[in-house]
């Protein structure tokens, strides 16, 4: 039996990273949408969705509008109401290729903590891995 797998690409992921009031213990790069700058997120494969912050989505020209159905999210932050966004979400190879994700991500104009990279609606769509001997994050699309 082999067990092998191939992946396209591969970037350093950071364990134990804090940036601010909240530690992240899988932090990745990541780029969402037609943004020319990466940001940090929480790699979690226990998350839902993945969860935009106010920031990123106002430099999308994203709200989180009050009139689209309202979804809900619990978190360790507490609960929110939202509302879902397609947005691509691109892993930026230091090796290989990159590989972009048609994403669903959750939009909240309250949401307190960080990127969030979750299970529904993107890491299901992809084949990734997790080195920690390396700390490195192998992608592939599916």
């Amino acid at each position: 039996m082999t067990l092998a797998q191939t992946y396209v690409g591969r970037s350093s992921y950071f364990s134990i990273f804090e940036p601010g009031q909240a530690v992240i213990l899988v932090a990745v790069l990541c780029r969402a949408g037609d943004l020319i700058d990466q940001d940090v997120a929480l790699l979690d494969t226990a998350a839902e969705w993945c969860v935009m912050t106010p920031g990123v989505a106002a430099d999308l020209g994203i709200s989180d509008s009050k009139h689209s159905p309202r979804i809900r999210l619990a978190s360790r932050f507490g609960t929110f109401a939202g509302s879902h966004e397609r947005i691509s979400v691109e892993f930026t190879a230091e090796e290989g290729q990159s590989v972009s994700v048609d994403a669903t991500w959750f939009v909240c104009n309250e949401w307190p903590g960080p990127l969030v990279i979750g299970w529904r609606g993107c890491l299901e769509r992809m084949r990734f891995a997790l080195d920690p001997g390396t700390e490195s994050l192998y992608f592939a699309p599916p």
